[in-house]
């Protein structure tokens, strides 16, 4: 699977609303200093956030899906 397939999936995935709140989740990215890249979704009314995983590899938005998910 390409990567951009990989990033269209991800994009169409449902995520589950914030156990605390039940506000919408978002995606959240970013950059270390060092330049490694990290993302995690976070809800977007009480700042809950899931897991940070780092984008090493073409599955870092299926992971970060599936750790919102199957969060309690």
């Amino acid at each position: 699977m390409s990567h951009e397939a990989i990033e269209a999936a991800a994009a169409e995935a449902k995520l589950e609303l914030c156990p605390f709140c039940g506000g919408s989740a978002e995606w959240q990215s970013g950059k270390y200093a060092d330049g490694a890249e990290w993302s995690f979704i976070a809800c977007s009314q009480c700042e809950a956030q899931g897991p940070h995983v780092m984008r090493e590899t073409l599955t870092y938005k299926d992971a970060c899906v599936r750790s919102w998910n199957n969060r309690t």
